[in-house]
């Protein structure tokens, strides 16, 4: 019989010491009256409650996510953090800008509703498949990311300082993605370790195609972390800093004809005075 079906007459029979080690590997509180235990253990089964990882097994699991993050098209790309050193390719932002791939709120609205991943989120099993839990955004998380850039708050992502500068690697000549790194301070704790994030980006369309940060303090700061590298790439993009803008997504200027000066300044006159 599955776990989720065992009856309340069944567990009875077990041991008090036998609930407590259930407990215990789901990373539940137990307590000293059989009959509390008795209850915590159904509404575990009941809950399909996971069984809790030790820290081993969650660092070889997020190894394995994180190795897999570098994986593009089922091509293995190099490690930002210690495979590609400072000194070997990377270019620094003023060097670079021009380089960045003409990321806009398009590639940015797909990443964080269909892509988006998050590694720094402490790991737990799937409770059906054995697999790793899901390590998506919450909704939440991602209707605010975007309600944000939507209402121009995503200038504050990057303009807070927060965001230190971005740094920009080809990987190789014929490689079609790149990789964008910085570093980002903790919002609640500036003086604290910063934490080191990274994106993929394909060069041509800007689509995102991987992320990572290195914060440990949950789901929706690491996103933040992310979140505040794309946007300045963005604001990058729609400023005409980057990659070739196209004509609609600059901003609206007026039309300058051939043979008309640049500085010319047309003044209003009273229609009286019209010839």
């Amino acid at each position: 019989m599955e776990q989720g079906y065992m009856s309340l007459d069944k567990i009875e029979h077990w041991s008090v010491q036998a609930m407590k080690d259930f407990l215990r590997v789901q990373g539940l509180k137990t307590t000293e009256r059989k009959r509390e235990l008795q209850s915590l253990v159904y509404s575990a089964m009941q809950m399909k409650v996971p069984i809790k990882m030790d820290e081993v097994e969650e660092d070889k699991l997020r190894s394995k996510l994180y190795s897999e993050s570098l994986v593009v098209d089922w091509k293995p790309l190099p490690d930002p953090f210690t495979e590609l050193v400072e000194k070997d390719g990377w270019l620094a932002e003023k060097d670079s800008r021009h380089l960045w791939p003409p990321l806009s709120y398009f590639e940015i609205a797909e990443y964080l509703l269909v892509d988006a991943t998050c590694l720094s989120q402490p790991l737990r099993p799937s409770s059906t498949s054995g697999s790793s839990s899901s390590s998506f955004m919450p909704t939440s998380l991602k209707d605010r990311l975007l309600s944000d850039y939507k209402e121009g708050k995503a200038f504050s992502y990057f303009e807070s300082k927060w965001l230190k500068e971005i740094f920009y690697h080809h990987i190789s000549e014929d490689s079609p993605v790149c990789f964008l790194k910085a570093d980002c301070l903790p919002s609640q704790n500036v003086r604290s370790i910063p934490h080191k994030s990274w994106v993929v980006l394909e060069k041509k369309t800007g689509k995102i195609r991987s992320a990572y940060c290195t914060c440990l303090a949950g789901l929706g700061t690491t996103c933040n972390h992310v979140a505040a590298v794309v946007f300045k790439v963005d604001h990058a993009f729609m400023m005409g800093q980057s990659a070739a803008v196209p004509c609609t997504s600059k901003q609206c200027t007026w039309n300058v004809y051939k043979g008309m000066p640049v500085a010319t300044v047309l003044e209003g006159k009273k229609i009286s005075c019209l010839e």
